[in-house]
């Protein structure tokens, strides 16, 4: 047979145990909702990128300065970044 003093020690333990699930859930459940945002926005960039590639799929002439269109698409392509990817998650 358990002495109160053991009792009161194994219940102190399961309740913190429990304590630690509890944080556990909620930063699990927490990071599966920021998941659920990053697939989301990386589907729209996805399909950003894609968009701008065929835009961009004309035949090029060979050149070996850059013609400012285009860099002004890459410039449009750095913004769009910026806009779907914030600096700290």
């Amino acid at each position: 047979m358990l002495e109160r003093s053991e009792v009161y020690s194994l219940n102190k333990v399961l309740t913190e145990e429990q304590r630690e699930r509890t944080l556990t859930k909620k930063a699990n459940i927490a990071l599966n909702d920021k998941y659920c945002v990053l697939r989301e926005k990386h589907n729209k960039l996805e399909k950003q990128y894609h968009l701008l590639l065929e835009s961009n799929s004309q035949p090029s002439n060979t050149k070996s300065t850059p013609n400012p269109s285009t860099s002004q698409k890459c410039e449009n392509v750095i913004i769009l970044m910026r806009m779907f990817i914030p600096l700290t998650l």
